[in-house]
């Protein structure tokens, strides 16, 4: 995962969507890491809803800033 994110990095695409995918796998990174290292799979369903929350709520809040972001001129 690590070499896909700096190979995303390198890509000559506009920074709006390379913010966007690189947010995609930090996503993906972080379910992985709950999933398996935390062991969520095996808990209950309320920690799994509580997770799945803060995931939720993150990107709102991603998607609230980066709206933000794209109608400014720099």
């Amino acid at each position: 995962m690590l070499f896909v994110t700096i190979g995303i990095a390198q890509l000559p695409i506009p920074s709006f969507w390379k913010t966007f995918i690189l947010i995609s796998v930090a996503l993906v990174q972080t379910i992985l890491v709950a999933v398996f290292f935390m062991e969520l799979i095996h808990e209950d369903k309320f920690y799994t809803f509580v997770f799945g929350s803060a995931i939720l709520f993150m990107l709102l809040f991603f998607t609230i800033t980066l709206a933000e972001l794209s109608g400014r001129d720099f």
